[in-house]
C-alpha cells in the first residue's frame, strides 16, 4: 500500500514557513501554551498544511469550521471514504460543556476524540491527565498507522475516561477499554 503525502500547499502559502512564526503550527503550539497542554502528535507531512480556522480550531483540511459534527467525519471513515487530514478544536457552550477535539486520518487509521476539557466546574489537571495519555497513545498509533501495510483500515472513537471503541472499515463497532493499543497491535502484524 502507498502512503498519502497530501498535496502540496497552494502557491500563494510558498512564502509561510510551515514552522515559523506565522505558521498553523505556531499558532497551535500557542494555543496549546496557553491551555497547559502539550502539542499533540501530527504527522510531518500535514504540518505544511496546518491552518487557524478559529480562535481554537486547527485543521489541514479546509473544509472544517468545527469539529462539534464528529459523528459526521466517523460516518466517512467507517463508510472508507475519509480523506488523510488532522485537526484540534477546543469547542463548546455555556459552563461546563466544552471538550477538546483531536483527529487524525490516515490511510491505515483513523481516530476521532472528544474528551471533556475546560469546563467551569471539571477539574482542569485530571482533564489535562487524560489528554497527555491520550497524547501518548496516538503518537504510538501514528508511527505503526504510517509504517502500517497491510490492507486493513481502522477507525478509533475515543471519548475519555476509558470510553472507546473501534472498528474495521465498514465493520462493526468494538466497545474496547484500550482502543489505542489494540489498533496499534493489529497495525503490527
Amino acid at each position: 500500500m502507498d502512503i498519502y503525502l497530501p498535496p502540496e500547499p497552494p502557491d500563494g502559502d510558498e512564502g509561510v514557513d510551515p514552522f515559523g512564526p506565522d505558521s498553523g503550527l505556531a499558532a497551535l503550539a500557542a494555543f496549546c501554551e496557553r491551555s497547559g497542554l502539550p502539542l499533540p502528535p501530527l504527522p510531518e507531512a500535514f504540518i505544511p498544511l496546518l491552518e487557524q480556522m478559529d480562535e481554537a480550531v486547527f485543521t489541514s483540511r479546509n473544509d472544517l469550521t468545527t469539529l462539534t459534527n464528529l459523528d459526521s467525519l466517523i460516518g466517512e471513515a467507517v463508510a472508507g471514504e475519509s480523506i488523510p487530514f488532522v485537526a484540534l478544536s477546543h469547542e463548546g457552550f455555556g459552563t461546563n460543556s466544552w471538550y477538546l477535539y483531536y483527529c487524525v486520518s490516515l490511510p491505515a487509521v483513523s481516530l476521532f476524540a472528544a474528551v471533556p476539557f475546560g469546563g467551569l466546574y471539571r477539574d482542569l489537571e485530571a482533564d489535562r491527565t487524560v489528554i497527555e495519555a491520550m497524547f501518548d497513545q496516538a503518537a504510538t498509533l501514528i508511527e505503526r498507522a504510517l509504517a502500517y501495510e497491510g490492507a486493513r483500515r481502522f477507525v478509533i472513537e475515543y471519548r475519555g475516561f476509558g470510553r472507546g471503541r473501534w472498528c474495521e472499515a465498514g465493520g462493526a463497532w468494538r466497545d474496547d477499554l484500550d482502543a489505542f493499543a489494540t489498533v496499534a497491535a493489529a497495525l503490527e502484524t
